[in-house]
């Protein structure tokens, strides 16, 4: 388990989630999403039941949950970002993005929001820096 800020969890996994493969992220309600390769499973932590699972266009590559644990995001193997949110999610996050030496993290951040909102296939919800470099503002479109 590494101490970041987004509480992900790569490497070995045993038992039921052994499957998943390619990553884990913790999120709210004491579940686990594990990427296995076009979805996710949501599963209960306690017990590993399957609550939910989530379609990706192609296979994943990673996961990262925001501190709250209500965000998830999802790498694709072609490069596409797939934001899963809960109802009742809060308008605003903190950057989701984990921060690496090799790059501007503000810069970063604002060319993922505007990916996110050009490439999305029905345009359902709009993101927007929050005007510090560091964080996410989302409206519903539809």
């Amino acid at each position: 388990m590494t101490t970041e800020k987004y509480l992900t969890y790569r490497g070995d996994v045993k038992a039921a989630v052994a499957s998943a493969g390619r990553a884990l992220a913790l999120i709210a309600d004491a579940r686990l999403a594990a990427l296995a390769g076009t979805q996710i499973a949501i599963l209960a932590a306690k017990d590993s039941r399957v609550l939910q699972t989530l379609e990706l266009p192609e296979a994943g590559s990673c996961l990262a949950a925001d501190p709250t644990g209500h965000w998830l995001v999802a790498g694709t193997v072609k490069g596409t970002v797939a934001v899963f949110e809960e109802e009742g999610w809060p308008q605003h996050i903190d950057d989701p993005l984990p921060t690496t030496a090799d790059c501007d993290s503000k810069q970063r951040l604002h060319d993922t929001i505007k990916r996110l909102n050009r490439h999305q296939i029905n345009q359902l919800i709009r993101f927007r820096g929050d005007g510090s470099g560091s964080g996410v503002i989302w409206e519903s479109l539809g």
